[in-house]
């Protein structure tokens, strides 16, 4: 009803001023009043906070829920984004690779890493490896750890050690 969308746009007004830190609150009443790309926004910011006060369960929703209000691909982008890195943190392997992988279909190579280095934390060797086959060596030494690791998985401690040794003499 509009008696109601307008008293929640006016709660809105009050609680972002008052309280600029209340992005959660807000959100709410933004998406109360449906003004959803606003309180998209709100719900990154709400999110991003949540990620890092540690409250990784609270992120998660929030987050999720960014991406499902947003209608702009750039605000899309930037709560898909801030929900894989607490996807990640929450040790989440599944949704991780899931999203991290529309991600890549929508063009953002810069997850591949990240998928790489969950398909290891995952201990799935062969995921892992996809990923890193399609990631150029420009020296980031993340990179390198990982060839180390996938290596020292498949029974080549040898060639593990050596990755890691010039990785090591490379970052001094």
């Amino acid at each position: 009803p509009p008696e109601r969308r307008a008293l929640a746009h006016a709660a809105a007004e009050i609680v972002e001023r008052r309280d600029p830190e209340a992005y959660a609150l807000a959100a709410g009443l933004r998406a109360a009043a449906g003004e959803n790309e606003r309180a998209a926004e709100l719900s990154v910011a709400a999110g991003t906070e949540a990620a890092r006060q540690g409250a990784l369960a609270s992120a998660d929703l929030l987050l999720c829920r960014a991406a499902d209000l947003a209608t702009a691909p750039e605000l899309i982008t930037r709560a898909e984004r801030e929900l894989l890195t607490v996807l990640v943190l929450k040790g989440d392997a599944e949704r991780s690779l899931a999203l991290g992988e529309r991600l890549l279909r929508d063009g953002d190579e810069s997850v591949r890493l990240v998928l790489a280095e969950v398909g290891a934390e995952a201990e799935r060797w062969d995921v892992a490896a996809a990923y890193l086959s399609a990631i150029p060596d420009d020296g980031d030494p993340r990179l390198s750890v990982l060839v180390a690791r996938l290596a020292y998985a498949r029974g080549e401690p040898e060639r593990a050690r050596d990755i890691a040794l010039t990785t090591l003499r490379a970052a001094q």
